[in-house]
């Protein structure tokens, strides 16, 4: 059973994560497969009050621009699935202090960017301009 944290009651967020990774994204998480649209913020304060308040919390985010959104959730087992997705490609774009880093997208694995927002360490798991670049 995956632990939560509640901010203020009115939004839930797992905390085995270091980024805020609200509850929402459920399914993103169990089949480690982030899409199209996703924006992750590495503070819950991102969520926290007024947007003008709240940016100025945010050191990183980072928005998914590939894979494209699914229709359908893929049927079978959960952990198949999730280990499937892990070595997946995955595009993102990342942000520091709300200016983007780097030069077009970032292209990594799913599972490396999984475990960026899960051990808030962007370098060791290969979510850099610079370290995309090596294999």
């Amino acid at each position: 059973m995956t632990i939560r944290f509640s901010l203020g009651g009115s939004m839930e967020f797992f905390s085995n994560f270091s980024w805020a990774v609200p509850q929402s994204f459920s399914d993103a998480v169990a089949l480690c497969r982030f899409e199209e649209g996703d924006v992750l913020y590495d503070t819950s304060k991102a969520y926290d009050g007024s947007w003008g308040e709240a940016v100025k919390q945010i050191t990183y985010f980072l928005q998914v621009r590939y894979p494209i959104r699914a229709t359908s959730g893929e049927k079978g087992n959960v952990g198949g699935v999730f280990e499937k997705n892990w070595s997946s490609e995955v595009r993102i774009e990342l942000y520091k202090n709300q200016e983007k880093v780097g030069i077009g997208q970032i292209t990594t694995t799913q599972g490396r960017l999984y475990t960026a927002i899960w051990k808030g360490d962007l370098r060791k798991a290969r979510i850099s301009p610079l370290c995309s670049l090596r294999t």
